[in-house]
């Protein structure tokens, strides 16, 4: 049941991420999500708000480096999800 409300919380809280973004709140985030990532690492939807929010605070210069910077080293060898990419396609 606990694991169960986390799992929960935590998407709400992606939810919360992606909406925030959508209103331009990235130098925000840039600040709040790193922690919550480091967190929570395996959680893509994290790591892919966290890459817009340095992008759209324009702290880092590609979203490479940051999916690296927050990764752990177990998903060194694949790249961030296609859920990750399509969210933080730059058009």
């Amino acid at each position: 049941m606990r694991a169960q409300m986390e799992a929960q919380r935590l998407a709400a809280y992606e939810r919360l991420a992606e909406l925030e973004l959508e209103l331009g709140r990235h130098a925000d985030l840039a600040t709040e999500l790193p922690s919550v990532v480091a967190a929570h690492p395996t959680r893509e939807r994290l790591r892919a708000a966290l890459m817009l929010a340095h992008i759209g605070a324009a702290t880092a210069p590609t979203r490479l480096i940051i999916w690296y910077r927050h990764s752990s080293p177990q998903t060194w060898q694949r790249l961030p999800g296609a859920s990750a990419t399509a969210s933080i396609s730059m058009n």
